[in-house]
């Protein structure tokens, strides 16, 4: 029945949010299986909760760097996520902010502003809800805008990630660290190399 199916993809949506969040690869691939076998099922299967699934295996085959398959799932998931927009607004900025890393990664760099930018809107309105979310994408962001030579622009964005980050006390050093790397990054291009 639907109700007990949606408690199941409650339980892998959050399964799936804590393996990204923590870059768990091994969690990803256990996940992976659990989302292709509840896909067989889309008789049983709301819009919502396929919109659901194949996000997150376009963010767990992101993160495996199968772009073309990430692609498909993120665009098909926002697809059907997005036919009860106010409800799935959050999970539809998720999926948003990682098809523009995967469009940034195919090359297509002006398409993965854009949806990044998309994203970031988003995160913007709602904030300080998903504040670590909204940090990384601006973050992203701050890269795409570095590739440009767009450097204050990039710059501007990685303060800004950062400042989200030390305001709402998050607990993710990674980020802390990956930014900090981009920011080095910046000032060498820059020509700031004692930075």
């Amino acid at each position: 029945n639907k109700k007990s199916l949606s408690i199941v993809i409650k339980v892998l949506e959050n399964y799936i949010d804590e393996a990204i969040k923590n870059t768990n690869l091994k969690q990803m691939k256990e996940i992976e299986g659990h989302c292709a076998l509840l896909l067989t099922y889309r008789d049983l299967l709301t819009d919502e909760m396929e919109g659901t699934i194949k996000g997150g295996l376009g963010i767990i085959n992101y993160f495996y760097g199968d772009n073309i398959k990430a692609k498909n799932f993120l665009e098909e998931g926002i697809f059907k996520l997005n036919k009860n927009f106010q409800k799935n607004s959050m999970r539809i900025a998720f999926f948003t902010g990682y098809l523009g890393n995967v469009f940034r990664d195919l090359g297509d760099y002006r398409k993965g502003k854009q949806y990044l930018e998309k994203s970031i809107v988003h995160y913007e309105k709602n904030y300080p809800k998903e504040a670590l979310r909204y940090a990384r994408f601006l973050a992203c962001l701050g890269v795409l805008e570095r590739f440009f030579g767009n450097y204050q622009a990039a710059k501007n964005l990685f303060e800004k990630g950062l400042t989200i980050y030390d305001n709402q006390r998050l607990k993710h050093e990674d980020y802390a660290a990956w930014v900090s790397g981009q920011l080095g990054l910046l000032d060498e291009k820059i020509g700031y190399y004692e930075k």
